[in-house]
């Protein structure tokens, strides 16, 4: 009988510590596996993608990850594109960051990259998310709501997220 090997899950509300220990990023990078791991940054979801890679990148190199790729996705073309999905090889960690979570979903939802990460976290990768990055790995995902009021079925806007978990 074949183990399940069912990756891990970083959901990350947002705002994590990149200046001082860095504490959930490290966390991140030890559960990938710390030196010898390679982490993938998908920037979909902000508007300032080489912006915000570099400075993931940044981070993690500082914090000994040796491979790190931060990986542009613009279009849905670019998200069928095959030298981008080879860049996801070999990865123990795709993290994406934050920004706009309907962003992730219009652009890699049905594609390549989204088929690529759910084969793969079934077979043991970790997937991590910021904010945005973060509210896209449920079934069904918040888009917006009123900041001022409680959570109501009529105050909040919810969209298909990329299901990794139930509901």
């Amino acid at each position: 009988m074949e183990e399940d090997k069912q990756g891990i899950l970083i959901i990350i509300g947002g705002k994590e510590d990149k200046k001082n220990e860095c504490i959930i990023l490290k966390k991140v990078a030890e559960l990938a596996g710390g030196a010898e791991s390679k982490i993938v940054i998908l920037t979909v979801a902000t508007d300032y993608p080489s912006e915000v890679g570099r400075e993931y990148k940044r981070l993690f190199h500082k914090l000994k990850v040796s491979q790190v790729e931060a990986l542009h996705i613009e279009t849905r073309e670019n998200a069928n594109d095959i030298d981008r999905l080879e860049r996801l090889g070999g990865a123990s960690c795709v993290f994406f960051t934050g920004g706009d979570q309907l962003k992730i979903t219009s652009l890699t939802g049905g594609t390549k990259i989204e088929e690529f990460l759910r084969e793969s976290f079934t077979e043991g990768l970790i997937i991590a998310g910021t904010s945005a990055g973060a509210s896209v790995m449920s079934e069904t995902m918040i888009t917006s709501g009123d900041d001022d009021k409680a959570p109501r079925r009529c105050t909040v806007k919810m969209a298909p997220g990329i299901g990794l978990i139930d509901g």
